[in-house]
């Protein structure tokens, strides 16, 4: 697996030892976000700085779950296709859908 941190290069401080920074490394590990709304599906591969490597936009018309569905796994088979990647390197994948409207208070 790619590392999730990358050193810097050392620094040295007036006292003690040189200090070495970290920082993430975006490129050691992805993540999948999907967002299905009454209209529009859209999945977005993302690296670990939060940079959108891929975008997947479909139009739907109000699909059920079981319409859906299909239609996200495409989506999430055309990010792979977009931006080819190492799956253990994935860390998951989210679901935003619309709900129910609550009141505003």
């Amino acid at each position: 697996m790619a590392m999730l941190l990358t050193a810097d290069a050392p620094k040295k401080i007036p006292r003690g030892q040189p200090i070495r920074p970290y920082s993430i490394n975006p490129d050691g590990a992805y993540s999948i976000g999907l967002e299905l709304e009454p209209d529009l599906a859209v999945g977005v591969l993302t690296d670990l700085a939060g940079r959108v490597r891929a975008r997947v936009e479909r139009a739907v018309e109000r699909p059920t779950p079981a319409e859906a569905m299909p239609v996200l796994a495409e989506i999430v088979l055309e990010l792979q296709q977009a931006f080819p990647l190492d799956r253990a390197r994935l860390l998951g994948a989210g679901i935003a859908m619309p709900g129910r409207s609550l009141p505003r208070v």
